[in-house]
């Protein structure tokens, strides 16, 4: 089964306008879901949890592939301008289970709550300044990661 926006090829990314293309899909897709949460329809977090999953809870070196900051930073800053607020006051949590598998299981660099909290929002500010400073990301996922990661230290302020 093959995930929605993604090729087998590893070298996909390299034709701009199908990977532009996903990639402003996915961003569209992203937005919908963050507009609900504002909105206080919060039945599809968990897609939001993925997103942010994706994006900022590996390393560079473990990083598989297929979870190129290219396609998610901005995705996941695009959750937090629209929906920063709610995201950061969330404790929506997703258990683990015999038919659901580990839906709100972290990353590598995350082994708490099997969903949101305060701990893991702490966690993706930091990685977005991390994502800010990384070598090979683009200029555009780098200022799009400063500006959540600016973004979420304005809401904690404001909590």
């Amino acid at each position: 089964m093959r995930r929605i926006g993604f090729d087998t090829n590893p070298d996909s990314y390299k034709d701009p306008d199908g990977f532009s293309k996903r990639i402003a899909q996915f961003l569209a897709n992203n937005k919908v879901v963050a507009n609900l949460l504002r909105a206080g329809i919060p039945r599809y977090n968990m897609f939001i949890l993925w997103t942010m999953r994706t994006a900022l809870e590996a390393p560079p070196e473990l990083r598989h592939w297929r979870d190129n900051p290219e396609f998610y930073v901005p995705a996941a800053a695009a959750c937090i301008s629209i929906a920063g607020e709610k995201i950061r006051s969330c404790d929506d949590e997703f258990p683990a289970g015999q038919r659901t598998g580990s839906p709100g299981k972290g990353g590598p660099l995350w082994e708490g709550k099997h969903g949101f909290c305060e701990g893991r929002w702490m966690l993706w500010k930091e990685r977005f300044l991390a994502v800010s400073e990384e070598p090979g990301v683009s200029d555009h996922v780098k200022v799009v990661a400063m500006d959540a990661h600016d973004e979420m230290a304005r809401i904690d302020i404001a909590v």
